[in-house]
């Protein structure tokens, strides 16, 4: 999965946009199509809280959760009983994602980061996706709904809790 998110300014709109935004939370599907035309699409919850932790959690095809918190991302994969930790390279935050965004008509912007081109969709003021060809050139549309801001999310909400029994891998 391709981790999404960006810092810099953004295009006046969508930085008074986003600026006020201090959580998220929504649900998602994530649409993946190769270059043979194969689709695979994934279904969770999205919740975001500055400045930079970041928890998706996905429930079909299959359950994994991934939790980004500066610049470490803990993945856990109840299916085969295991905990991946890696180290960032660069810190992830995911509202930085918006903050250098230029308009290219009423509802879509395109933003630039760490190489990878992103188009955002915004309608009636509110995020609705983001497109993008991940590193394997597969596109990839994460839609929103129920999006919901400003609402109040306890940080235990971004610890990992680590099922007994659980392999533990750290890269």
């Amino acid at each position: 999965m391709k981790f999404l998110l960006l810092p810099f300014l953004l295009s006046s709109f969508l930085f008074a946009l986003f600026n006020d935004i201090k959580t998220l939370k929504a649900n998602f599907t994530q649409t993946i199509t190769d270059e043979k035309n194969t689709t695979i699409i994934y279904k969770g919850i999205l919740i975001a809280k500055k400045p930079n932790s970041i928890v998706w959690h996905y429930k079909t095809p299959i359950e994994k959760s991934i939790y980004i918190n500066s610049k470490r991302v803990l993945i856990v994969e109840p299916e085969i009983e295991q905990v991946i930790s890696k180290k960032l390279e660069n810190e992830i935050n995911f509202f930085d994602l918006f903050y250098q965004a230029k308009k290219i008509d009423d509802t879509h912007y395109e933003t630039h980061y760490q190489s990878e081109d992103f188009i955002l969709v915004v309608k009636k003021n509110k995020l609705v996706s983001i497109l993008f060809n991940d590193h394997f050139n597969n596109e990839v549309d994460i839609s929103f709904d129920m999006l919901k801001e400003n609402i109040s999310i306890p940080i235990s909400t971004f610890k990992v809790k680590i099922p007994e029994g659980f392999d533990y891998l750290s890269e």
